[in-house]
């Protein structure tokens, strides 16, 4: 894709100044080779031009980007040694980078210039020539997901993880206790990227009454019918505001994962009498603060002789973007993958945890979260809670049993795949096995692979 900008190239357009925008590395074809979220200050530096305040660290001349929204040339000089170690910092997690990490880094300046090659009022074309000669290629735009939100970051004041049980929060968040439950597994969950294995225990949430929930795709990968036959057996733990813990056994069903957003959408078929608190995502402002809440493996009660993971709250800033997730300063531990991050003044959700930023301490590490916005653009969530997505996926398998030719099989197929969902997979299956046509068998065979 080669991605061609209007002539208006004065200056870059205030409209993408505080707010999230997607910065597309591009080749020397256009096309694009990576991705990432950022946000240009609103803030103009001594010099009168407004700096990045997340950059990606795998886009080196990005680092250096600078802009005016005036002129649409813009120099920048980049003191690798005094300024990397923060923004590497700061994409942690952290307020410094640890004592003697970038003791050798080159301490001379390296000057960049960013030049606007076209621009509308929501995207521009970008040209940045480093120090050596070398010169880069962008399109930023306004990140889809975030189009009507304003996404506020913010450092912390101290370096400290802040963690209460639910008896140290107040009654508003008590509230919130029930919608976020502990998954107990038969498997063992992989948590290595939280510092180690939380043998058999995970967190998640509802974000509807009727069932629906949301955790990591890597605390339901331990158990093979989820994603095998897209239906399993769960129990789960729930802790009260006063304190008490009940627990339920589950049949669910999956819905929708992804390994790179590290999600999974699931449905539990609830007793009738089952009261369900949920979680309702954010539609207004996202930061700077933000809690958690989960099940981390560090905090444990002892219950008849047994320990038993206690809920715990952890609050922090949203610091960043990490590539195309959120960085934050809420500290998390094995066992809390997969638990919500809401925005503290409302306790609407704001992502979802995945892992530790850096090298997990005693109170674990820096969560990285994903945008559950970026999520639902990507994968049409919330469709699942009006139902749009399953009656659309339900038209599509009722036209594929009527099928009589691999042409027309997979024009419905490739429909089926474009949803994003796991819904209907058990269906295919069927028709794979008892349809009268073989070309029909054969597509969906092919397209899906199903085993």
């Amino acid at each position: 894709m080669v991605f061609a900008a209007a002539a208006n190239a004065a200056g870059l357009s205030e409209k993408l100044l505080e707010r999230p925008i997607l910065v597309q590395a591009l080749d020397s074809n256009g096309k694009v080779k990576s991705s990432a979220f950022d946000i240009i200050s609103s803030i103009p530096g001594s010099d009168g031009t407004f700096r990045t305040l997340s950059p990606d660290l795998n886009a080196q001349s990005w680092m250096g980007a600078c802009f005016s929204v005036t002129k649409n040339v813009c120099a920048r000089t980049f003191n690798f040694a005094l300024d990397f170690p923060t923004l590497y910092a700061h994409s942690s997690g952290l307020l410094n980078a640890p004592a003697g990490m970038f003791n050798n880094l080159p301490a001379f300046p390296m000057s960049y210039s960013t030049t606007i090659d076209g621009a509308t009022s929501n995207s521009a074309s970008i040209s940045i020539t480093s120090f050596s000669g070398v010169v880069d290629h962008y399109y930023i735009s306004l990140a889809p997901a975030f189009e009507d939100k304003i996404v506020k970051f913010e450092l912390p004041s101290a370096e400290v993880a802040d963690r209460r049980s639910i008896n140290e929060v107040d009654a508003r968040l008590k509230a919130v206790s029930t919608a976020v439950f502990q998954i107990q597994m038969t498997g063992s969950v992989d948590d290595s990227s939280l510092g180690g294995v939380s043998s058999d225990k995970g967190t998640a949430f509802f974000i509807s009454s009727d069932g629906y929930f949301l955790t990591n795709h890597h605390v339901i990968a331990s158990q093979p019918d989820c994603l095998r036959v897209q239906r399993c057996k769960l129990r789960i733990m729930r802790t009260w505001p006063n304190g008490d813990r009940s627990y339920e056994d589950l049949d669910v069903q999956l819905m929708a994962t992804d390994t790179t957003f590290d999600f999974a959408l699931l449905k539990a078929n609830l007793p009738s009498n089952s009261t369900v608190n949920f979680i309702k995502l954010e539609k207004t402002d996202i930061g700077p603060n933000l809690v958690t809440l989960g099940y981390p493996g560090d905090k444990i009660d002892q219950v008849d002789g047994n320990g038993v993971n206690r809920l715990t709250y952890s609050f922090g800033k949203l610091m960043g973007f990490r590539s195309r997730a959120y960085i934050t300063s809420v500290y998390i531990y094995s066992g809390a993958s997969g638990s919500p991050i809401l925005n503290a003044n409302t306790l609407a959700l704001v992502a979802l945890n995945s892992n530790g930023a850096s090298s997990m301490g005693a109170d674990g590490a820096p969560a990285i979260a994903q945008s559950v916005q970026e999520i639902n653009r990507a994968f049409g969530v919330y469709k699942y809670l009006s139902g749009e997505k399953q009656r659309q996926v339900d038209v599509i398998i009722r036209k594929l049993s009527k099928a009589s030719s691999f042409e027309a099989a997979s024009q419905l197929l490739d429909k089926y795949l474009g949803a994003k969902t796991m819904y209907g997979r058990a269906r295919l299956k069927m028709i794979m096995t008892n349809h009268d046509s073989r070309d029909v068998r054969r597509a969906i065979f092919q397209k899906l692979n199903l085993d």
